[in-house]
């Protein structure tokens, strides 16, 4: 009868433990899904705002300039900007992500830090 007792126990234990790991598993799923959703809104908003720039300094015509700081980190992630045939890409996180801007005639690279944006004659500069 004592042993009996027992062996149930052990299998209850068991149950509810394997009940325990597969919960843990699954909230581990939401949680790097919500992780990837969040660095893609964080990436989204960051191209948002540069293609803004740029695209508010070409509409506005020669000889408007704008001052504009890139953030050390997106979402405490390296990161690197490119601007090239007229999309803004954004390499993070080994993910590329991409906006498209109303010119090509971009010249210059943006760089963690202040930024001064230009239009000369047609021309988005970056310095």
């Amino acid at each position: 009868m004592r042993g009996q007792t027992g062996v149930e126990f052990m299998m209850i234990f068991g149950i509810f433990l394997a009940a325990i790991v597969i919960m843990v598993f699954v909230v581990w799923g939401y949680v790097l899904d919500i992780n990837v959703s969040t660095t893609d809104l964080h990436a989204n908003t960051f191209l948002d705002t540069v293609s803004g720039k740029l695209d508010t300094v070409f509409l506005e015509g020669h000889g408007f300039s704008v001052n504009f700081t890139l953030p050390e980190k997106i979402s405490g992630v390296n990161y690197s900007v490119d601007i090239e045939r007229g999309f803004v890409f954004l390499n993070m996180s080994n993910r590329i992500y991409t906006k498209r801007l109303i010119t090509r005639n971009v010249t210059g690279e943006l760089k963690v830090g202040k930024n001064i944006i230009n239009n000369v004659n047609g021309v988005v500069v970056i310095s």
